[in-house]
């Protein structure tokens, strides 16, 4: 069996989007933004970044919004080039990720959906002439979806927010080992049902001051289920209760005047998000640029959007530090009344 064929039937069983270093964001002004907008969201987003914020709508809003990322967007397009022309190959990595979001809220209540979808598709192939052929190839996968209610109060000088989710948790893990006399599949797919809670604050010095802070999945509780699969045996299945990882996000943005915004994030698990918007031509147009960093992968963002009167088109773009392609886009249209 060739190098090409192994390839062929192991990594396409499950080749598709794929997670990258620095997760994508939700939304497109947020992605060009960095990240940095626990502080500037004002739209049904907050239902995601800042339920405390929800007052800030004026009326109602309403978000859709799409994206797809990769790590190395040229090294990712090159595997899938060669295992298309059926070239041989020793060793094939292809890593991207997906977000979306779709989002409704008024000043005080919200409504959401969102989620994450990352799938890792990796292969090696050894060939010794010397022995007889082997080979293995890994496949992974994961994914989360939220269905969230997001409530928020607005008291004199801060506003508290909470946000109840629904949440699936998704993971899988395929290998394949081939050598001479045939080929044995294992794989152990995880899936998680459950709710997680967020609690958010969000205070200021009217608009040129915002300060956010977030408590993602601060309680939660979910069942898992995991099934082991081996060629040949039989199912194993086992049942465990876990939590997921919380997460503390903290922000703030300045309005200086003159249609500047300027932001900034930071995380308790070390990433750091900085962000700058200017408004033009009486707020019809915003220009955008961000940096996102974590584990010393650092990425570069930028992005437009076209304001028509309650209509709202975002782009985003991302470029990592290493490379000249782009690392992921996001786009989102979204209504504000």
């Amino acid at each position: 069996m060739t190098k090409r064929a192994i390839f062929v039937l192991s990594l396409l069983l499950v080749l598709g989007v794929s997670g990258a270093a620095l997760a994508m964001e939700l939304d497109a002004r947020s992605y060009a933004m960095g990240g940095a907008y626990t502080a500037v969201v004002e739209d049904a987003s907050a239902v995601y970044w800042n339920p405390a914020k929800i007052p800030d709508i004026r009326i109602t809003s309403l978000v859709f919004s799409a994206g797809l990322g990769s790590e190395n967007v040229e090294e990712t397009l090159n595997a899938l080039e060669k295992i298309t022309n059926q070239e041989e190959l020793d060793k094939v990595e292809i890593n991207a990720q997906g977000a979306m979001l779709a989002a409704l809220s008024t000043r005080w209540v919200g409504v959401g959906v969102y989620g994450n979808l990352a799938l890792d598709a990796s292969g090696e192939a050894v060939i010794d002439e010397m022995k007889p052929s082997e080979a293995s190839a890994v496949a992974t996968a994961s994914a989360r979806a939220n269905g969230a209610v997001a409530l928020a109060k607005e008291f004199s000088k801060f506003n508290l927010g909470l946000a109840i989710k629904k949440v699936v948790d998704y993971r899988f893990e395929q290998t394949e080992d081939v050598d001479l006399f045939g080929s044995k599949s294992k794989s152990a797919e995880i899936i998680g049902d459950g709710f997680s809670t967020d609690l958010a604050f969000s205070t200021g010095l009217g608009k040129i001051a915002q300060f956010g802070v977030v408590l993602q999945d601060i309680y939660s509780s979910l069942e898992y289920e995991k099934t082991l699969k081996t060629e040949g045996s039989e199912d194993e299945v086992t049942t465990y209760e876990d939590n997921l990882d919380p997460t503390i996000r903290a922000g703030v943005a300045l309005r200086p005047g003159l249609g500047f915004t300027f932001s900034g994030d930071i995380t308790n698990k070390g990433s750091l998000h900085l962000g700058a918007e200017k408004n033009l031509f009486w707020n019809g147009l915003s220009v955008r640029a961000g940096l996102a960093s974590f584990d010393g992968v650092q990425e570069y963002r930028a992005g437009l959007g076209l304001n028509l009167l309650w209509v709202h088109l975002d782009l985003g773009v991302g470029f990592s530090s290493d490379s000249s392609t782009p690392a992921g886009a996001m786009l989102n249209a979204s209504f504000s009344f």
